[in-house]
C-alpha cells in the first residue's frame, strides 16, 4: 500500500446519502489530500457527495482549494426543486462557505485558461 493513499481509512463524510458514489468517497478524499489542487470543478452535481467530499477534504487538511460544482440544467426541474441541489446549498452555507461554489447549469461560467486540471 502506498503511504500517500493511507488517509482515507479515517475519512467520514459529513453528508452521506448512500448510493453508488459512496464507494468512491475515500478515493476522492485521497486524491484531494495528496494532490492539493487549487481548483476543483465537478461537472454535474449528482447527489452532491463527490463535491461535498472535495470540500470537506480541503477544509480538514487546510488545503487552499476552491471547489465548484456545476449543476446540469434540466428542462423539467428547476434548481429550487432539486433536493440534491438544496442539500448542497445547505451544506455549503453550514460547513464550507469559503470553499464551495455552486453554479446552476443555466448560468454561464468561465474559468481562466489553465486553472482546471483534468484527471
Amino acid at each position: 500500500m502506498l503511504p500517500q493513499f493511507s488517509r482515507a481509512g479515517n475519512f467520514e463524510p459529513k453528508l452521506y446519502t448512500s448510493g453508488g458514489m459512496r464507494f468512491y468517497l475515500p478515493l476522492l478524499h485521497d486524491i484531494v489530500a495528496s494532490e492539493k489542487p487549487a481548483l476543483i470543478v465537478t461537472s454535474g452535481l449528482g447527489d452532491a457527495q463527490a463535491h461535498l467530499t472535495f470540500c470537506q477534504t480541503a477544509a480538514q487538511h487546510n488545503i487552499s482549494s476552491s471547489c465548484a460544482a456545476i449543476r446540469r440544467a434540466t428542462l423539467d426541474e428547476d434548481a429550487a426543486d432539486d433536493p440534491d441541489w438544496q442539500r448542497a446549498q445547505k451544506a455549503t452555507v453550514e460547513f464550507f462557505p469559503t470553499i464551495s461554489q455552486l453554479i446552476d447549469g443555466g448560468s454561464t461560467t468561465e474559468f481562466s485558461d489553465g486553472s482546471v486540471n483534468y484527471f
